[in-house]
């Protein structure tokens, strides 16, 4: 991989998928892999008779899906930086944590057609990072740990019949019936602690610990981030604490909020040595909120209020949100000082097309028909940017005392042109896979260049 951002030193990245820097062994392990053929396969059953089956398909006899995990996994990914030495990643891997088969089954035998329990989501995290420079010399790690809190159990059976067989007389006919119930186990696996590294002569290092603190909050085995600490240079311990919304159950709009298992930070406390550094609070309320035909309808509870301290000082307010829309963008705020700030939204809502800063707008509709202009002319193709531009001066000219910011869009790949409150104009290209190639000004000079190759 290729980084072209600074043209003159090119940053360029090779990525090896070994056991080790100097090995040619793949770290890849099959997981999965296709099964065409069973033979003689006891199956469970209720009379204590054994039964077994011989299955044959030129598809997978046991489908790979998503309840089997991925197929391949990697447990070492080696970065490598041109002239820069390289970083040794590993990751977890089903040697660390291999699935299991199902329990709480009431069958004889767990059965190879049954969903096993996937610990896959213990799997593919980041173990540690070791940095070496060219020479092959360590000079900075970090590890990682993890840790669930106890997992919760989804319940299945898996239900099979066959065709009839015959009974113990030879001429009757009786029904194979399997039923195997079995229990998945699902989690969080969070990051608990990270240890840094940095090393220095024969092999010592100094160690910085970083703690984060996770609690389960519900039925449904959420776990979130309450704290995180690390000890600084000066060996002072600072710290985060994190207040949610369900701290706050009992009181409205934090009830309704938990009730709707919507779970958003609502206080940040920074600690040094258990003294506070900083705060910052976010207050919900239900605010004012209209439709896509700008027309009020029922409030809503959103972020309404967003204020700051340091240390013990009193929070004071730093944003005020007066309004939001029914998809949940903020379309006017204000700051203590008076600086109130805009936005208006097209392309069926999706992006921002108009950012408009300054004093409080008295009338809105005195540009309402150029923004209506403007939303048509962004949904047509080809774009019309000659006409665009228009209804955009039209914008501007209506609010010579504020500062417009416009947006136009290329709905697949990104944003298409940015014309600053200066007027100036930059465009946006892309190729055919929505990666960025070119930033030109309104004159058509180019401002900057990308270009991607496939190294070798």
């Amino acid at each position: 991989m290729t980084d072209n951002s600074n043209v003159q030193n090119p940053i360029i990245k090779d990525y090896q998928y070994t056991t080790d820097i100097n090995s040619a062994v793949s770290s890849g392990n099959l997981l999965q892999k296709n099964v065409y053929y069973v033979k003689n396969y006891l199956l469970p059953t209720e009379n204590s008779l054994p039964y077994y089956l011989s299955q044959f398909s030129i598809g997978s006899v046991i489908q790979l899906s998503n309840l089997m995990g991925p197929q391949i996994e990697y447990s070492t990914v080696i970065e490598k930086e041109e002239g820069n030495g390289y970083v040794v990643n590993q990751f977890s891997n089903y040697t660390d944590y291999p699935n299991l088969p199902n329990s709480g089954t009431l069958g004889q035998s767990n059965s190879i057609f049954d969903p096993h329990t996937e610990y896959g989501y213990k799997r593919g995290l980041l173990k540690s990072k070791k940095y070496y420079n060219s020479g092959s010399t360590l000079l900075k790690e970090e590890l990682y740990n993890y840790s669930e809190n106890t997992p919760q159990a989804a319940r299945g059976m898996s239900f099979r019949h066959f065709l009839a067989c015959p009974g113990s007389n030879a001429q009757t006919q009786e029904y194979v019936i399997t039923a195997n119930a079995y229990e998945l186990f699902y989690s969080d696996f969070n990051l608990t602690t990270k240890k840094i590294r940095s090393y220095g002569n024969n092999g010592q290092y100094f160690e910085t610990v970083e703690n984060n603190n996770f609690i389960g909050n519900g039925n449904f085995g959420d776990n979130f981030l309450k704290s995180k600490s690390y000890t600084d240079n000066d060996g002072k311990i600072i710290s985060e604490n994190y207040v949610y919304s369900f701290d706050k159950n009992g009181t409205d709009p934090y009830t309704t909020m938990t009730t709707r298992r919507e779970f958003p930070v609502v206080e940040t406390n920074k600690l040094a040595n258990q003294e506070v550094l900083a705060k910052t609070k976010i207050d919900y309320a239900l605010v004012s909120t209209i439709n896509a035909g700008g027309n009020a309808i029922a409030s809503q509870v959103f972020p309404q209020k967003i204020s700051e301290a340091k240390g013990n000082n009193t929070l004071e307010e730093k944003l005020i949100v007066d309004r939001y829309d029914e998809d949940g963008h903020i379309l006017k705020a204000h700051d203590m000082n008076g600086k109130y700030i805009y936005y208006y939204y097209g392309y069926n809502n999706k992006f921002p097309i108009l950012k408009i800063e300054g004093s409080e707008i008295s009338n809105e509709n005195i540009f309402s028909s150029n923004l209506s202009s403007l939303r048509t002319l962004l949904d047509a193709l080809p774009a019309d940017f000659t006409q665009i531009m228009q209804q955009q001066s039209g914008i501007i000219s209506a609010l010579p005392n504020h500062f417009c910011t416009m947006y136009t869009y290329n709905s697949e790949y990104g944003v298409s042109s940015i014309m600053n409150p200066s007027g100036m104009v930059e465009y946006y290209n892309y190729d055919g896979i929505g990666r960025l190639t070119t930033i030109k000004d309104q004159n058509g000079k180019l401002l900057k260049s990308y270009t991607y190759e496939l190294k070798n």
